[in-house]
């Protein structure tokens, strides 16, 4: 009879591990200090949360859903800084250790208005080459990303190219 009921439990998804009806719901219970969130970026199982924290940082984090379930699997931040064009953070949202297996986020902020598109590069065998997307933080400043399902290891070191609305180079690192 014990063996019945936990085979129901197990193949109904009812278990102790915390799920939540909306992303947001499962993004508060993880006890994440913040200002709030700023925007959420649709995956296909899934959705890449953008928050403010409380000391002058901003953060990202994957909530997952499964099932109409969601959970929050985790996060990273970084300090906001105005002292450069643009700045860099990355995140690999599951700890994937291969392509396929989860999501990686390369971000940043952009604080020079010049900046009208910005060209990411990662040059080895995984041949990341991508536009990252902007949205307005609210905060001062523009955040861009680059999400993938691609693992691009422990230490990706990028290259970006600012471009102007000319499509002129006024950036690159």
């Amino acid at each position: 009879m014990f063996i019945l009921i936990v085979s129901i439990l197990i193949f109904t998804g009812c278990t102790t591990e915390e799920s939540y009806k909306t992303p947001e719901q499962a993004f508060v219970a993880t006890g994440i200090k913040s200002k709030g969130i700023i925007k959420k970026v649709q995956l296909t199982d899934g959705e890449v949360i953008f928050y403010e924290g409380l000391n002058n940082d901003v953060g990202v984090g994957l909530a997952r859903n499964y099932k109409g379930n969601w959970k929050w699997i985790s996060g990273h931040g970084m300090e906001a800084s105005s002292s450069f064009p643009v700045t860099f953070s990355w995140a690999n949202l599951e700890q994937m250790k291969k392509a396929g297996k989860g999501y990686h986020i390369f971000w940043g902020s952009v604080n020079d208005e010049k900046i009208n598109k910005l060209h990411i590069t990662y040059d080895n065998e995984w041949n990341l080459n991508e536009d990252a997307l902007f949205f307005d933080s609210g905060l001062g400043f523009r955040i861009w990303y680059v999400v993938s399902t691609y693992y691009y290891g422990t230490v990706p070191g990028i290259k970006a190219t600012g471009y102007d609305k000319d499509d002129q180079i006024v950036y690159e690192n």
